[in-house]
């Protein structure tokens, strides 16, 4: 990875496109190339060659498919959702023809029907994946098992986050920040604490402090018509305030995982979820 590109994806690990602060003065936002390098993507997912195999698995203490194919793609800057599902709704649908290194390949009726397993294109028909026996290891796409079992492949290509956005650059340095009841600060956030942090500190507005109050303040906006900055509301036993972000991401703050960054239409808990957007 060059050094630039590496600047870029160290600030926000989600391929966003930032000004990097060189010698005390701002350079112009640049933009990770799409697929930014398919040599970085193989690179990346090799390394990972013989880590074992663990259901749920996202870490280099093991992986399963959809963890492995999600781990390998922040490394270089693309941020994809986690499941196997998920990654399948997203990105370009690329005819097997037309497959490139660094394509994502998918498979059904593996351990169960429908889409049930991934993996990474490497060229001449080779693919790395997590294997349930064997951990991370390459097959081929002729053998008679996955040539049955193939189903087609995405190119992920156009799922960077690049805005400028100061309110996006503000949110995407919270990541990881935990759930705190009441939380207003980096030290811990609420849902709707999250939100008003951002606002005040990217555009020094300040909005309402809680989720029913934001919801009643700003003008509403078209799920078709969102914008970066726009904030989300998911309905859950409560209003649940999030910050889109492009691309049908947003960013907001769960109780299990803290400030996290999830895709609005594809995720298997948030998407039936969704409520409607504001604008400020």
């Amino acid at each position: 990875m060059n050094v630039h590109k590496t600047l870029i994806a160290s600030v926000v690990g989600f391929g966003l496109m930032l000004p990097i602060y060189e010698g005390g003065s701002i350079m112009q936002p640049t933009k990770v190339e799409a697929a930014i390098d398919t040599s970085e993507v193989s690179r990346e997912a090799k390394v990972l060659l013989g880590t074992p195999y663990l259901y749920g698995g996202e870490t280099v203490s093991g992986f399963d498919c959809s963890g492995f194919v999600q781990y390998v793609f922040e490394k270089v800057g693309v941020y994809v959702p986690r499941s196997t599902d998920q990654q399948w709704q997203v990105g370009e649908t690329v005819a097997k023809a037309n497959l490139q290194v660094g394509d994502v390949v998918f498979f059904s009726n593996t351990y169960r029907e429908g889409i049930s397993h991934t993996g990474i294109y490497l060229g001449n028909n080779q693919f790395i994946h997590a294997h349930r026996q064997r951990g991370i290891e390459v097959a081929n796409l002729t053998s008679t098992y996955w040539a049955e079992k193939y189903t087609g492949a995405k190119r992920y290509n156009a799922l960077e986050i690049t805005s400028d956005s100061n309110i996006v650059k503000e949110s995407m340095t919270h990541i990881g920040t935990e759930y705190t009841k009441g939380g207003v600060t980096p030290s811990g956030f609420d849902t709707a604490g999250f939100v008003q942090y951002v606002y005040k500190e990217a555009k020094g507005m300040t909005i309402p402090r809680y989720a029913n109050d934001q919801w009643e303040a700003g003008s509403y906006v078209k799920k078709d018509q969102l914008q970066v900055g726009d904030i989300v509301f998911f309905k859950t036993s409560v209003l649940n305030p999030a910050i889109y972000i492009g691309n049908d991401y947003v960013i907001h703050v769960t109780l299990s995982e803290g400030v996290r960054i999830t895709n609005l239409k594809v995720d298997s808990y948030w998407a039936d979820k969704y409520e409607g957007a504001k604008r400020f």
